[in-house]
């Protein structure tokens, strides 16, 4: 709609349009977290509770000193979650760095090392269907969300990941090969899948793996799980990329196919804890807190 509506270009070469789609979303991103703030209250600590953190040492060193010993005490399968997280969050980073120079390139016939690439109508257009992409496969994770939940619960966490992961595999595997654009959105839905999993299904496995009364470092510690392997792909992706890829962004997409397969496989490696049913019923809430 933006591209239909809001003409001309930065000096750089991008498009108004995409600056004002950054600023919807923006909006949109503050809005939604304000009302989540001002509408949810928060349960007071009892007076017992209120003394205890209160005797509690504070500052950046104990804060620094509860992760470290977060991190010694942590359980084996919690350790071995974070593999699957490193593999699942690279992949991710991958995808949403070289979409769209993959379809520009395999779709409109673009070369991803040309001069002025942002000025390229087949790269504007292809930066537009990205737009598409990734709002149908948001759609899809919408869809599928609550019956991952439930499938979680009556098969296993550990399955329904497996098999959300492996949708997402066969369908990036699929992306680069394909030179109709509606096609990719076919495609995409396995990605779909697989992101409602990513958001959620992982929790409900963490929550019945650390002790209660230490959730919050460990649900830092799982955000941790997240930001380090994304920062470790953008420090490293580009000799990946130019040594190991050729410098093609189908190559890449590919990549990143390969990795949501390997912490499918990863996932094997678990041995999914007990289901507790009120545990449960709190892990239902995780990933719209997340």
């Amino acid at each position: 709609m933006f591209q239909s509506m809001i003409s001309g270009a930065m000096a750089s070469g991008i498009p108004y349009w995409v600056v004002g789609a950054f600023m919807l979303g923006s909006v949109c991103s503050i809005a939604t977290v304000l009302v989540s703030v001002l509408s949810t209250a928060e349960l007071p600590p009892s007076d017992e509770e209120l003394a205890a953190l209160r005797a509690e040492k504070h500052g950046p060193g104990r804060m620094i000193s509860e992760i470290r010993e977060a991190i010694v005490d942590m359980p084996v399968e919690l350790r071995k979650l974070a593999l699957v997280y490193f593999f699942q969050w690279f992949a991710m980073n991958c995808y949403w760095q070289f979409i769209t120079l993959s379809m520009a390139q395999s779709i409109w016939d673009v070369d991803p090392h040309a001069e002025h690439l942002a000025s390229n109508e087949g790269y504007t257009q292809a930066t537009a269907w990205t737009g598409m992409v990734n709002g149908w496969y948001n759609i899809v994770t919408f869809m599928v969300s609550f019956a991952l939940a439930s499938a979680a619960r009556r098969r296993g966490a550990k399955l329904v990941h497996i098999a959300a992961l492996l949708c997402a595999t066969v369908g990036l595997l699929i992306v680069p090969h394909l030179d109709n654009k509606w096609l990719v959105l076919v495609a995409i839905t396995g990605l779909g899948i697989a992101w409602a999993s990513i958001l959620g299904v992982p929790y409900i496995m963490a929550v019945r793996m650390i002790p209660s009364t230490r959730y919050g470092v460990y649900m830092g510690i799982i955000n941790m799980m997240i930001v380090i392997p994304m920062l470790i792909q953008t420090v490293s992706f580009s000799w990946i990329y130019s040594h190991l890829l050729g410098s093609n962004p189908n190559n890449a997409i590919t990549f990143a196919a390969v990795f949501l397969g390997l912490a499918a496989a990863a996932m094997l490696w678990i041995k999914e804890p007990p289901i507790v049913r009120d545990v449960e019923d709190l892990s239902t809430q995780l990933p719209a807190a997340h």
